[in-house]
């Protein structure tokens, strides 16, 4: 699959539920994606530890699918996360960005390496993806 148009891209992931979590989508390259996620809330979700972590879960799987979709060719498709595997390194105490970035790719799955830092380049998360893909079915259907 092609780099995405950054708009297009960008316009994919600024639903309702993207933004009750903070998330926001930056930038998307070949094999490259980066998201924010706004934090601290400001409200009773900052009470929730649980809401936190799992906001940043999610982050982290859309940035790996994303840096995956833009790195595939047109003879290929995402398949789904087959494994993510995140380190929490320190409690996120302002926005944290997460970049993930495909460093390596064979017939069925990339690997995507993942971190989320804080504007002043704290280390809050560290991940590995493994992401599964596919072969186009002749037609280009799933």
């Amino acid at each position: 699959m092609p780099v995405p148009d950054l708009d297009t891209w960008r316009a994919r992931w600024q639903t309702p539920d993207e933004q009750h979590l903070g998330v926001r989508p930056l930038s998307v390259a070949k094999g490259h994606a980066t998201f924010a996620i706004d934090l601290p809330y400001g409200d009773e979700r900052d009470a929730d530890p649980l809401f936190t972590t799992s906001a940043l879960t999610y982050v982290t799987d859309v940035s790996a699918l994303s840096a995956v979709m833009a790195h595939l060719d047109e003879t290929e498709q995402p398949n789904g996360t087959a494994s993510l595997h995140l380190n929490y390194i320190a409690t996120p105490t302002s926005a944290v960005t997460v970049e993930a970035t495909v460093f390596g790719q064979n017939s069925t799955e990339a690997i995507i390496d993942i971190a989320g830092r804080e504007a002043d380049g704290r280390v809050v998360l560290r991940g590995l993806v493994t992401f599964s893909v596919r072969q186009r079915a002749s037609g280009g259907g799933a």
